[in-house]
């Protein structure tokens, strides 16, 4: 056996074993990298859907925080109306602008509709209601929203001048858009 057969022996050798080093290293720095992308990943998902709740025999616990956030939007939302939309609409005929803002603030549908299609806004515009149909307006009524035979809340004030002759009414609709 000649020194050069024992040298290539050991450079084979030195090969084979830096090959084996370096692949065992990469597996490890793997290992290290997708342990730490794992930790930060399970950071990263507290950090987006915020902390796990937290469980106490069984029953999950909610934060302060959660638990009066979720009493304010409870509070927050109107309340049911006390009227339906038929007794509604037949309130705005009498035109008590106390009342009618009462039941919008308690819920009532300002776009409400009695069964000939007519709205609670053509019901004051009709009987000359003009601050009626006001409080209307500044609500976001439709000023052109159609009855069942297609006439509008102008339409009917304007067809029947001859019942009451409501100038201040026609002006009031007129000034929010109102079309025939």
């Amino acid at each position: 056996m000649s020194n050069d057969d024992s040298g290539d022996k050991k450079s084979i050798f030195r090969e084979i074993f830096l090959d084996v080093v370096v692949k065992f290293a990469v597996e490890i720095v793997g290992a290290i990298l997708i342990a730490a992308f794992w930790y930060f990943f399970q950071d990263l998902k507290s950090w987006v859907y915020g902390p796990e709740p937290s469980t106490d025999n069984g029953s999950t616990v909610i934060s302060q925080d959660v638990r009066e956030n979720v009493i304010s939007q409870k509070t927050d939302k109107p309340k049911r109306p006390a009227m339906n939309d038929a007794e509604f609409v037949e309130l705005c005929r009498v035109g008590d602008v106390v009342k009618v803002e009462e039941a919008i603030q308690n819920g009532a549908y300002v776009n409400a509709r009695n069964n000939n299609g007519w709205t609670a806004l053509m019901m004051a515009a009709l009987n000359g209601h003009t601050e009626t149909a006001r409080v209307f307006l500044q609500n976001n009524a439709d000023v052109n929203a159609r009855d069942n035979n297609g006439l509008t809340a102008l339409r009917w004030t304007k067809m029947r001048p001859e019942l009451k002759g409501h100038q201040d009414t026609v002006n009031l609709l007129l000034s929010y858009g109102a079309k025939y």
